[in-house]
């Protein structure tokens, strides 16, 4: 693991919002599924709810069917999942479905017991304002690999390269609002976990630490579990000594422009930064990944 001798902060040239005060949502403690449909493995594939106009224009919860070749009778319908002790709902448990017949004895093997679908729930908002909503996997498999999720009608990206969870900041109006999240995964492995977080901000006296309650949106926030780095054995960088770490414009309307990673910390660090791949504009809600180079100095852990 890469010593905790070098840290990295994100200098942006942005608007800053004023962030409200309000309480968080509650994510939905009731949800409805849709599932389970065949799709490719690793690939996005297509959704087959589209041919009746998308999961936010067919029927919610009614006894409509769809087709779906995993099922037995070739019908795919709605369910309900609720959220245990520790928040996760779990997925793929679908009545008429026989995911040991599908993998083994039918042949299909991993390929055959993937799935995808759809879970919707509402929750309320008590006060205008940018909350993050984070959803994760709770065993580290598949289950947001299409990364496409709604707040009413309005579609937003996961957009966090990883199978098993993703943050957004969405600016919420106060009300009653429904998420739509597409999962995915292989068999009734699969559970699904949601909460809603205060947004990343910095001290209204202009990055100043202040006893002051008072605070603005930070233009970006650091997704902390997307952080990659490279070994140092013995004072030796194994590899190619790159560093990666995700983060997102968790503006509700405002690009990002201009960004970049700056070094700061011991002046004699052993770690620098020796090259940085180029960050593009990030248009609001959008996550991107920072690329850093870096070397040692040998001498250093002598």
């Amino acid at each position: 693991r890469l010593p905790r001798i070098m840290n990295c902060l994100l200098y942006v040239c942005a608007a800053f919002v004023v962030v409200s005060g309000g309480s968080v949502p509650i994510a939905p403690q009731e949800w409805d599924i849709l599932a389970p449909f065949p799709y490719g493995y690793r690939q996005l594939g297509g959704d087959p709810l589209e041919r009746w106009g998308g999961i936010t224009k067919i029927p919610r919860a009614d006894n409509s069917t769809y087709p779906s070749e995993l099922v037995n009778g070739g019908r795919a319908s709605w369910t309900k999942g609720y959220p245990d002790k520790d928040g996760y709902v779990r997925l793929g448990a679908f009545p008429h479905v026989n995911w040991t017949y599908l993998g083994v004895y039918y042949g299909f093997g991993f390929a055959g017991q993937l799935w995808q679908g759809w879970a919707l729930g509402d929750f309320s908002v008590e006060e205008d304002g940018t909350y993050v909503l984070t959803c994760r996997d709770g065993d580290f498999t598949q289950t947001f690999t299409q990364s496409l999720a709604y707040v009413d009608e309005l579609p937003f990206n996961f957009g966090t390269g990883s199978y098993s969870w993703g943050q957004w900041p969405l600016h919420l109006t106060k009300g009653t609002h429904t998420l739509r999240v597409h999962i995915s995964g292989q068999a009734t492995s699969e559970n699904i976990y949601c909460e809603f977080k205060e947004p990343s901000t910095v001290p209204s006296s202009g990055g100043v630490e202040s006893s002051s309650s008072s605070s603005v949106l930070s233009p970006v926030r650091v997704l902390h579990d997307t952080f990659m780095s490279p070994h140092i054995v013995r004072g030796t960088l194994v590899g190619q000594g790159w560093i990666s770490f995700s983060f997102v414009n968790q503006q509700p309307t405002e690009w990002l422009y201009n960004v970049s990673v700056e070094q700061t910390g011991l002046p004699t660090a052993p770690v620098t930064v020796k090259h940085m791949m180029p960050i593009p504009p990030l248009a609001p809600r959008q996550a991107w990944t920072a690329n850093l180079q870096v070397e040692v100095s040998p001498s250093a852990f002598n």
